[in-house]
């Protein structure tokens, strides 16, 4: 039989494959067991079946099925939903992945793979043939399939193509189509690392966390402007980024609950006034001097800044001194029957920020009473020199509880994750 015949009656079978519901047609290579060795009708099944099937099946495999026909994707997307958050990573320009749940609390959430891509430009790359998925807007993606070096990965889309659709707007769309397909309203975590972040996705309204970081040495700060005067980020926002100028007065960065900033160089005094979120570490801080730190204090003890549970900044620009920040301030030390020792520190970033030094002990700080209600507060200012250049830090801890019980980790947490 000839060559172009052998094709024609491959792609005939596959037509009726989809017509019929075949279970993963293009692409039972990539499948479970089952689905590598049945061809199993599954469309044709009661409604009850089906979902049986579903639940057994892995999230990238009902991926891979949602994409062989229309009605494959509306009984997926119709049937009992068992996932309720989803995570975005991109975690280079080229390169990302999608995981979702099945749970919706921090504590026990496990967070399976059901796409990770990869835009490989114009070489055919994957141990597939070429597949196109079409989106609601027209869009067409191009993409093979490529066994992941990992066995307990699933496969990996090599997304073709050179220009802005494949690099930048193509994520977007299979973050929105799975989102879709599964009805996830959760979007518990955000990962980008792009040059301009501020209109991904579209339709985003909020996030749970957010963590944002480009390849640019530095960023305008209307693309963070842009980003979030239409997402709200509910938990917790982590950044690496410099920006290049000053946020507005009011940036919503102030009312996030959780701010972990590793380059907080746009940083001014009344930015930190300003703080209505619960923890924030802005580190590498320019302009903040003694006085803004005393002014700080201040606001505190007089019954301002009440939401706050701890602010930690650092410095290699200024030097910060215990005289002159708690000039006027009535202080006293550590007494063991008025508070604990440690500090138990509950920011959603703990296990982002890192220190070789104990910054929890606060037996050696300085204790400061507020006016209104008499809750305690510790002030640390700390310093270390590395290769010839000294680093300030400091630390500011309330003490809501004056006795709080331990958690299970401190600063010695084992995994990158929010918590």
């Amino acid at each position: 039989m000839r060559e172009w015949q052998r094709n024609r009656e491959g792609d005939q079978r596959e037509e009726e494959s989809k017509a019929d519901g075949h279970l993963l047609c293009p692409f039972r290579a990539f499948g479970s067991e089952a689905s590598r060795n049945l061809k199993m009708k599954i469309l044709q099944f009661p409604d009850s079946i089906q979902y049986l099937i579903f639940e057994t099946m892995q999230p990238h495999e009902l991926f891979l099925m949602s994409i062989c026909s229309k009605n494959s994707k509306s009984t997926i997307r119709k049937s009992k939903n068992r996932f309720k958050a989803i995570r975005f990573s991109s975690e280079t320009y080229f390169t990302g992945f999608l995981a979702i749940s099945c749970y919706g609390s921090f504590n026990d959430e496990q967070f399976v793979n059901a796409v990770e891509w990869k835009v490989t430009g114009n070489s055919r790359n994957g141990d597939s043939k070429l597949t196109k998925m079409e989106f609601e807007d027209g869009m067409v993606l191009k993409f093979r399939l490529k066994t992941h070096h990992r066995p307990d990965k699933p496969p990996i889309l090599c997304i073709e193509g050179n220009d802005d659709y494949s690099s930048k707007l193509a994520p977007v769309q299979l973050f929105n189509y799975v989102k879709d397909l599964f009805q996830i309203t959760q979007i518990r975590e955000l990962r980008l690392r792009r040059t301009d972040f501020s209109d991904f996705p579209k339709d985003l309204k909020s996030v749970k966390n957010a963590i944002i970081d480009t390849y640019c040495q530095y960023v305008n700060p209307t693309v963070f402007e842009r980003f979030f005067s239409k997402t709200k980020v509910e938990n917790c926002f982590i950044s690496e980024q410099s920006v290049r100028g000053a946020m507005i007065e009011d940036t919503p960065i102030l009312r996030i609950p959780n701010v972990f900033l590793e380059n907080a160089t746009w940083l001014l005094p009344y930015h930190l006034w300003n703080f209505q979120g619960k923890h924030a570490v802005f580190e590498n801080s320019k302009f903040i001097k003694n006085s803004n730190l005393h002014r700080f204090l201040e606001l505190w003890m007089t019954g301002n800044l009440e939401t706050i549970d701890s602010v930690i900044l650092s410095t290699t620009e200024n030097t910060w001194r215990f005289s002159e920040v708690l000039n006027g301030i009535d202080t006293f030390r550590w007494d063991s029957n008025r508070r604990a020792k440690t500090f138990v520190y509950k920011a959603a970033f703990r296990r982002f920020f890192q220190k070789d030094f104990n910054f929890l002990d606060c037996s050696e700080g300085s204790d400061i009473k507020k006016s209104t209600d008499g809750t305690l507060a510790t002030i640390r200012i700390l310093s270390e020199t590395r290769s010839g250049i000294s680093k300030f830090y400091f630390l500011f801890f309330v003490w809501h509880q004056t006795f709080p019980s331990p958690e299970n980790y401190q600063n010695e947490e084992p995994n990158y994750q929010f918590v």
